[in-house]
């Protein structure tokens, strides 16, 4: 999906696969079937939150960890790969090459999705803060105004959740402890690129103007920060360095975030029945955004390499039509 990072007026709102009104009394059966029907073409798979979101939280955590003043910018952070141990195994490991460990600020955790360094920041931040802040920009709610088939998926907290465990804090930080839709997440992009306003996406262009929306106080250091690390992610060693644009948007500069989320049961997973879900979440261009995005390919295995493609094209179309400036 795309929107105008500066009010939320939704630009495009899409979902595939689709499914042809004629075949509902036919096919139904088949279609509601996802053994049959995979794709599960009944679903608006970009305004149900049924999903985890992956590291695409990532700079919402590291927005509260700054403002609730538990993070400073440009601080580093020393993991070891790890975030503990349980009967002889590594909790909530980061992937390699970082899993022995190393020292991170905001952008270089943001560009090479360093886990531990946003569980250890989740963990520092608190539960309860934590996932107020979550709901905050949408999540566990209906956080489009004129959606109405939106679906709000969940958000556990401390309350709705015991005993909640130190584990929980660490999974809500790399998001895989709640569920989202891209109508929800794409409110952190727009956030980040029109510098501190949370908006709440709309159709109707009549509700221009009459938007509701939160206004944070980000201070521009913090600001600074984040955007530093969105847009290290489409740079060279980014985990969404291919998100080049060319043709007339050539020269644009994207910043985003990837995430790949797991779901399914341990015992899928292992039998190769749960591919890995594809996220990424953006805006552009980079120095002067007017667009936000968040794109989801069920089972599409890499954040970066999932989506970065679907990324580029929509972009490139987009500014062909409505160069910027």
């Amino acid at each position: 999906m795309l929107v105008d990072c500066r009010d939320g007026a939704i630009l495009a709102l899409a979902s595939t696969p689709g499914f042809d009104l004629t075949d509902i009394r036919t096919r139904y059966e088949e279609l509601a079937d996802p053994k049959r029907t995979p794709g599960r073409p009944l679903h608006d798979h970009a305004a149900e939150g049924w999903e985890p979101p992956g590291s695409t939280v990532k700079p919402l955590i590291g927005l509260a960890a700054m403002m609730e003043g538990v993070y400073r910018p440009g601080e580093s952070v020393t993991t070891r790969g790890y975030m503990d141990m349980w009967q002889g195994k590594r909790v909530l490991r980061d992937h390699r090459p970082y899993d022995s460990g190393g020292t991170y600020t905001m952008r270089t955790a943001l560009k090479h999705s360093v886990n531990t360094f946003f569980a250890t920041l989740a963990q520092r931040v608190g539960p309860e803060k934590l996932c107020a802040w979550h709901r905050r920009f949408g999540f566990g709610v209906n956080n489009a105004l004129d959606v109405g088939w939106q679906e709000p998926g969940i958000l556990p907290t401390p309350a709705t959740h015991r005993p909640w465990l130190p584990s929980d804090t660490w999974r809500m930080g790399i998001g895989q402890y709640c569920s989202a839709s891209p109508l929800q997440l794409v409110t952190i992009a727009a956030c980040i690129g029109n510098g501190g306003t949370i908006v709440r996406p709309y159709l109707n262009r009549d509700l221009a103007g009459r938007t509701q929306a939160d206004h944070l106080d980000i201070p521009r250091a913090v600001l600074a920060e984040l955007r530093a690390g969105m847009e290290a992610v489409t740079e060279p060693g980014g985990t969404a360095s291919h998100l080049v644009l060319g043709g007339p948007a050539k020269g644009l500069r994207v910043a985003a975030k990837t995430g790949t989320s797991e779901w399914g049961s341990a015992a899928m997973r292992a039998a190769g029945q749960a591919p890995d879900h594809a996220w990424l979440i953006g805006y552009a261009p980079a120095d002067a955004p007017t667009v936000a995005f968040a794109i989801f390919i069920r089972c599409g295995m890499s954040g970066g390499r999932g989506c970065s493609g679907v990324a580029k094209r929509v972009l490139e179309v987009w500014f062909e039509r409505h160069p910027p400036g």
